[in-house]
């Protein structure tokens, strides 16, 4: 009915099962610790976030052109809000040009970047609270994307 062990298994397969489990063990630490992870981040060069930044500001020209025509039509039109949303967005592309300013000089967005999106979460809210017609909300995404990668290779969250 039982078999012998030497029976079962060709003799020295499983001669020493401490040795096998202790082999295995060691190759996939070794593969663990000398593999490069495939899905690492890739950190950005300087000239490469240089232009995402140039990019930004470009596409927050459009943005600003878009969401001073379409708030101009929305519910808040002809009050002080209309105001204080027209100079939020007038703010954020003075911080953006002020960022890329600063990168262009000291290869860092460490002092500006933070209040960058600091704002971008407020123009966020703006959208949140109201319906804004036109193409305003689409080159706000468009910014957004750009946001979101400078966000990342600074290690920033881009929403608190």
């Amino acid at each position: 009915m039982y078999r012998a062990v030497g029976e079962m298994f060709p003799e020295g397969v499983l001669r020493n099962p401490i040795r096998i489990t202790a082999a295995a063990l060691l190759a996939l630490t070794f593969a663990l610790v000398f593999a490069s992870p495939s899905f690492a981040q890739q950190r950005l060069s300087d000239r490469d976030i240089e232009v995402l930044m140039k990019n930004l500001k470009q596409d927050n020209k459009k943005f600003q052109s878009s969401f001073n025509s379409s708030i101009s039509k929305s519910a808040v039109r002809k009050t002080s809000q209309e105001k204080i949303y027209k100079d939020l967005v007038k703010s954020f592309q003075g911080q953006t040009d002020t960022m890329l300013s600063v990168f262009q000089s000291k290869h860092t967005a460490d002092s500006t970047l933070p209040g960058v999106l600091s704002t971008a979460r407020q123009i966020d809210d703006v959208f949140l609270d109201y319906q804004i017609p036109g193409n305003a909300k689409a080159d706000w995404n468009n910014c957004k994307t750009i946001l979101s990668k400078l966000a990342l290779q600074f290690n920033l969250p881009l929403n608190n």
